[in-house]
């Protein structure tokens, strides 16, 4: 496969990126899941997803709920079936069409991949690509196996399996090596770096583009260390979090009107990083 070739799917599939003026895919993957399987399966009930995507059934209601506000499933057969709406079809045939090559027409209607591994297809692509930002928005442009791993969300050994080819194929856009582990971990960890190559892509995706010149993104990327959506956002709830907690601590142990000081002083610095995340994100 040459550089131009994934250069080409990983331009695609960042139009996914488009998806999320109706569906989050940071907090919504669960929801994008269920969208790519009805459109697969024309129908399903809520205990057959569940078990199709390894959920739990609560968890899979609660996307179906999301789902129907925004219009994109509709009930049949007297509720006990959801299905796609017009509008969750649009969007299904939309990243079907930027992942895959030819399709056929299925039932209901319905263009589905030719290819019975759409589902996996579509997932290996989407994670090959948080891992190219979230190693190139990383120090040194590497991480460990298992840091990668909690940031898409998937086991270690999976995640391997994913990206592993694009490591020791002719095109390697990574670096896989062993390394030591820090002063208290037993053994040795699998770390995954930026080859020349993979830079060369990660410079070209719309991530990169966009934030490389944005101030706001800049002062994210300091104070969280990273410039991958999904790590910013989780280390500014942590960070606001404790911080809130050591301000109330302390606010508590001053005299009142230093406590005010400072409990004014830590609105204005949430309020200000809420503010710029919002416009980034």
């Amino acid at each position: 496969m040459s550089l131009g070739s994934i250069n080409d799917i990983l331009q695609r599939v960042g139009v996914l990126r488009e998806v999320d003026s109706v569906i989050d895919l940071t907090r919504g993957w669960l929801q994008f899941r269920i969208l790519i399987a009805l459109g697969f399966l024309g129908s399903s009930d809520p205990d057959g997803l569940a078990k199709l995507l390894g959920e739990r059934k609560k968890a899979v209601l609660d996307a179906l709920r999301k789902l129907k506000l925004k219009d994109l499933i509709t009930d049949v057969e007297g509720g006990r079936y959801v299905s796609l709406s017009e509008s969750g079809k649009e969007l299904y045939n939309m990243v079907v069409g930027l992942v895959s090559g030819d399709s056929v027409r299925g039932r209901g209607g319905l263009r589905f991949p030719i290819s019975e591994d759409i589902h996996r297809d579509l997932a290996k692509s989407i994670y090959l690509y948080d891992v190219i930002v979230a190693l190139g928005t990383s120090r040194k442009h590497e991480l460990s196996l298992n840091t990668l791993a909690s940031i898409v969300k998937l086991s270690p050994e999976v995640l391997d399996d994913y990206v592993k080819p694009y490591a020791e194929g002719d095109l390697k856009l990574f670096k896989r090596y062993s390394a030591s582990g820090k002063l208290f971990s037993r053994g040795k960890k699998l770390v995954y770096r930026l080859s020349d190559e993979g830079l060369k892509v990660y410079h070209r995706l719309p991530d990169y583009v966009k934030y490389r010149n944005d101030w706001k993104a800049s002062i994210l990327r300091r104070l969280t260390r990273s410039g991958h959506p999904r790590i910013v956002l989780k280390r500014i709830s942590l960070i606001l979090s404790l911080g809130s907690a050591f301000i109330a601590l302390t606010a508590v142990l001053l005299p009142p009107y230093l406590s005010l000081i400072m409990v004014l002083t830590w609105v204005l610095i949430i309020s200000f990083v809420a503010l710029i995340t919002e416009m980034t994100f």
